[in-house]
């Protein structure tokens, strides 16, 4: 089971895309694999990514199963 964030740029060409073609042509993507036994306060790594537009749409998938609450924090920095 996979818990991941994808994000798209917000502009109407890339989102077209997704809507159309059921996947992105351009996105950011991090994922966590995670067992069958998850612990309620399962936490996974940062990571940095360099941002190319000013706006971003943020989509959560799970390949799992079962539901999974998720939080996800950005922090913008310089």
């Amino acid at each position: 089971m996979t818990v991941g964030v994808l994000l798209v740029p917000e502009e109407e060409y890339f989102l077209r895309a997704l809507k159309e073609r059921g996947r992105p042509i351009l996105s950011l993507r991090t994922e966590a694999p995670l067992a069958q036994a998850v612990r309620p306060d399962f936490t996974s790594g940062s990571l940095r990514f360099e941002l190319a537009f000013p706006r971003y749409r943020i989509f959560l998938f799970n390949t799992g199963e079962v539901t999974v609450e998720a939080n996800v924090f950005f922090y913008l920095t310089h």
